[in-house]
C-alpha cells in the first residue's frame, strides 16, 4: 500500500519530517473533500487537513510519480505525471486502484466528471491518443485476488 500513517509521531516530528519532503511549500492543488476536510496534494505525497490547516488525519498518501496534476471525481483521486495515471479512492484511505502507463500523458480536460487525458501513441510516434476516462459504476473489492496487495 502506498499511504503511511504518521500516527505514531508527535505532530511536531510529522509536520518537519513532511516540510522536508516538499520541493515547493504550495501545493498543485487543492481540493474541498467535505464541509471539514480539505485535501492538499503536492508533488510526491498528498495530505489531509482541516479547514484550519491542521492535519486532519494521520494518513500520507505517497505517490509512484512526481505528480503535474490532480482531479477529484469524487470518490476517485486521479493524478497525472507525464508517464503515468493514477487512480485512488478517497473514501477507502486513497487505496490505488488503477494505474495507466504511457508516454508524454497530459490532462485535456476535466469538465462536468468527464476526464480527457491525451498521450503519445504507442505504435506511431507522430501521432497523439485522447482518451476519455470513464467512471466504472461496478467497482468490485476483491480480496482473494493475487494483485490485491499491489
Amino acid at each position: 500500500m502506498n499511504s503511511r500513517n504518521v500516527a505514531g509521531m508527535t505532530p511536531g516530528v510529522a509536520t518537519e519530517a513532511l516540510k522536508r519532503r516538499l520541493d515547493s511549500p504550495t501545493p498543485i492543488k487543492t481540493f474541498m473533500i467535505s464541509d471539514n476536510q480539505i485535501l492538499l496534494c503536492y508533488e510526491r505525497f498528498a495530505i489531509f487537513c482541516d479547514r484550519f490547516a491542521n492535519m486532519a488525519s494521520p494518513l500520507v498518501v505517497n505517490f509512484l510519480c512526481k505528480i503535474k496534476n490532480a482531479v477529484v471525481v469524487y470518490p476517485n483521486l486521479v493524478t497525472f505525471s507525464p508517464e503515468l495515471v493514477e487512480v485512488r479512492r478517497l473514501d477507502k484511505e486513497c487505496l490505488l486502484k488503477q494505474v495507466i502507463t504511457g508516454k508524454d500523458i497530459r490532462l485535456v480536460d476535466d469538465w462536468d466528471k468527464q476526464i480527457m487525458i491525451a498521450m503519445a501513441h504507442p505504435k506511431h510516434p507522430d501521432r497523439q491518443l485522447i482518451l476519455e476516462l470513464v467512471n466504472n459504476e461496478f467497482d468490485y473489492d476483491d480480496d482473494n485476488s493475487s494483485l490485491a496487495g499491489l
